[in-house]
């Protein structure tokens, strides 16, 4: 196996973990934003700030995953007219 395809392999393997990474946070992102816009009024001053910061630390992480992935998926397809 050349240095390439180990490479190639490297990058899959991170571009699979980033995705299914994305996808759990856009489901805890939707939750949070599902429980503010439900209970906002019960929640309390203190736990809907909480669930809100929560909420924009996640989507800032979210940010910079999809961010990485696309730069991945960009040089995997480089890599792949290449071949």
């Amino acid at each position: 196996e050349s240095p390439e395809d180990k490479e190639t392999a490297r990058r899959r393997r991170r571009i699979r973990t980033l995705e299914e990474k994305i996808e759990a946070m856009e489901a805890e992102i939707e939750a949070i934003e599902t429980r503010l816009w439900e209970e906002g009024l019960t929640l309390g001053p203190v736990a809907s700030r909480e669930l809100a910061e929560r909420r924009t630390a996640l989507r800032g992480e979210l940010d910079g995953l999809v961010e990485e992935w696309a730069r991945l998926s960009e040089e995997s397809e480089k890599a792949a007219r290449r071949s």
